[in-house]
Parts: C-alpha cells; structure tokens; sequence
C-alpha cells in the first residue's frame, strides 16, 4: 500500500469536514426514504420499536450535514429532560435481496 496516497487521502477527508457539534435535541434524523423494491417495503412496515420504561430515550446523533450531537449530560435524573427529541430518533437500516427475493437480509440499528 502507497503511504503517500494513504496520508493524502486523509488529509483530504480531513479538509471536506466542515461539521460541528450541536445540542442533543437540535439533530434532526434522517427522513424515510420511500422503499423501492418489495424487501424495502417489508423493512419499513417491521420497523423497529421500543420502549422506553425508565431512563432516557435514544436521540439521533448526526444530521444531514454532517454535524453531530454533543450527548446528553451526564449529571441530573435519568427522566429529566431527556424524554426524546420533538423530531424522533433515527434507526438505521439496510435490507438486501438476493437471486430475485430468494434470500433477503435486514438490519436495524439505533443511532
């Protein structure tokens, strides 16, 4: 592996961040794409839940533009002010089919 080519490459990835840290409630996730294929639609009708019994409630943590949250605090009651963002949380998820819906794959993760 050329060193040279490495080290440019992230000095470049380096020089195209222009993200910031935000508040935890001011990142707004991503908007649900609309599913094109048949294992898109299966993905988004068994969309995970949860629930939240005690504690805080997840909080999407990088938007649109790049910029992600600074966290919550980490001092305070574990319900108080971290009921959940007013814009909803982000899950991300993949589904993937093979040999023409034989195999499917999905895949769900809270961010």
């Amino acid at each position: 592996m050329n060193l040279r080519a490495v080290v440019a490459a992230a000095l470049a990835a380096l020089v195209g961040v222009d993200a910031a840290v935000i508040a935890h409630d001011a990142v707004v996730p991503f908007p649900q794409p609309t599913p094109n294929t048949t294992i898109q639609t299966v993905a988004v009708k068994f969309n995970p839940q949860i629930y939240i019994n005690n504690g805080c409630h997840p909080y999407p943590a990088v938007d649109k533009d790049g910029n992600t949250s600074g966290g919550l605090k980490p001092t305070g009651s574990q319900s108080a002010g971290c009921k959940g963002s007013g814009y909803g949380s982000q899950i991300y998820g993949r589904a993937v089919e093979y040999e023409a819906g034989m195999l499917s794959d999905l895949l769900f993760s809270f961010l």
